[in-house]
């Protein structure tokens, strides 16, 4: 009998029950990741009509494209998932990284504008969305190369 009383029946028994509880909340991630994606896409297709009249229907201008690549960023996660080849990976690694360089440099932006252009504050939040960005851009060259390597296309 193993040490605290308990039967190896009951270890085994504890075991399918850790398997169990890790399935529930694998299953409980995958609901709440696709209940969030299904909610965002609910929202694109409300506020289309909007974005069309004040945002495709205006000259280009630098604010368009952080527009766009901040909303449209999780449309990697899309081409992620149903990509068959290295190429869709890569895609979805720049798009995701260009969606997060949109959504740092507007909150830059507008905390920067917050306190009153103060340097200090742009200094500061210029350094860590370089470092966010650098780090990124380190992180995805890795996962392509790895991916290079191992995975064909199909």
């Amino acid at each position: 009998m193993p040490s605290g009383g308990l039967s190896s029946a009951c270890v085994l028994q504890n075991d399918h029950i850790l398997s169990s509880n890790d399935t529930i909340c694998s299953f409980v991630q995958f609901c709440v990741e696709y209940s969030a994606i299904a909610l965002l896409y609910y929202d694109y297709a409300l506020t289309f009509p909007m974005e069309v009249k004040y945002i495709w229907g205006r000259k280009f201008r630098l604010s368009t494209f952080l527009y766009i690549f901040a909303r449209y960023a999780l449309v990697a996660n899309i081409i992620y998932l149903l990509t068959l080849c290295n190429t869709g990976y890569m895609i979805s690694a720049v798009l995701g990284i260009l969606g997060r360089i949109s959504v740092l440099v507007v909150w830059g932006m507008r905390t920067f504008a917050v306190y009153n252009r103060n340097p200090f504050v742009m200094i500061l939040l210029g350094s860590i969305g370089l470092a966010c960005v650098i780090l990124n851009i380190v992180r995805w060259s890795c996962i392509i190369l790895s991916w290079i390597f191992t995975i064909h296309c199909r």
